[in-house]
């Protein structure tokens, strides 16, 4: 098997995908192209074997391959770093990042230039391209998220600090939604509500409705119905008032109903929840 290089002789630049088959000689050649081959897979150079698997990093010049400068990119702790590869013997100054169409230019030292940015967490699963180019070098691309096609944007706070978000509410609505988890929520709600109605149903009413001058008058059907609560529904209460977070004994912890102590952490959970979100909605522009 033998690798094939075609190039355009205006530029030099390799044309399309290089061949690997078993042609012993090209003689098909298009107009104002040129090929090198072949290239004996078993003893191909290693500049064949990167041109072959990298050919946007080389040119032909004078029937030789000649690595271009070229950019790599990685993204580590919100910070971009772009490295520029075999460098010209006068190197580009600066580097231009390009994401979501806007351009963001930063000063290339020792051959490096980087760019911070802050992904919000509810889009880290969608595809967030960036491009690293320079005048005179091959331009590198990466993708910094995952496969998702939600509408995104890129902003700068007045502190500089450059952010990617999504552009609906929806989006941000949908993950602060799930920061609790459904297997969850029945069980809060329960509880919820069992110690409403322990408080309303057991303590408050009675208080309002009895004696001899009461400050509620229920029908006959309303204390019907009061009854049937208080024999039906209150017994059955799995967390009420009086278990659910009883004074210690001396020199022992707090303890907690296990139903009430799940419940109790995730409405701070659902708290911190929504303030993000209503601090979302305050800072991040162009929202729909």
């Amino acid at each position: 098997m033998n690798y094939w290089l075609l190039y355009t002789l205006a530029d030099g630049k390799i044309y399309n995908q290089p061949y690997l088959g078993s042609a012993e000689e090209w003689t098909n050649i298009p107009e104002g192209c040129g090929v090198l081959g072949p290239f004996p897979q078993d003893t191909a150079s290693p500049e064949v074997l990167d041109a072959y698997a990298n050919p946007y990093k080389y040119i032909v010049k004078d029937g030789v391959l000649v690595l271009q400068p070229y950019f790599t990119l990685t993204f580590t702790g919100g910070t971009i770093t772009a490295t520029l590869n075999s460098p010209p013997t006068t190197p580009p100054t600066s580097c231009d990042f390009t994401i979501l169409g806007k351009t963001f230019t930063e000063v290339l030292t020792n051959n490096q230039a980087t760019l911070s940015v802050q992904i919000h967490p509810s889009i880290a699963s969608q595809q967030i391209q960036i491009t690293a180019s320079s005048d005179g070098c091959v331009n590198e691309s990466l993708n910094i998220g995952g496969q998702g096609t939600t509408s995104l944007q890129i902003y700068t706070d007045s502190q500089r600090v450059n952010h990617i978000a999504p552009v609906s509410k929806s989006v941000l609505q949908s993950f602060y939604t799930s920061v609790i988890s459904p297997a969850y929520a029945l069980a809060d709600l329960t509880t919820g509500a069992g110690l409403m109605f322990h408080v309303l149903f057991s303590k408050v009413l009675p208080a309002l409705t009895g004696g001899t001058n009461p400050l509620i008058t229920l029908s006959d059907n309303e204390k019907n119905t009061l009854s049937d609560i208080s024999s039906a529904i209150l017994g059955k209460i799995p967390v009420t008032m009086e278990i659910s977070a009883p004074l210690p004994a001396s020199g022992q912890t707090q303890t907690y109903d296990r139903h009430y102590e799940s419940f109790r952490d995730h409405w701070a959970e659902v708290e911190s929840a929504f303030q993000n979100y209503a601090t979302d909605l305050e800072n991040i522009p162009n929202l729909v």
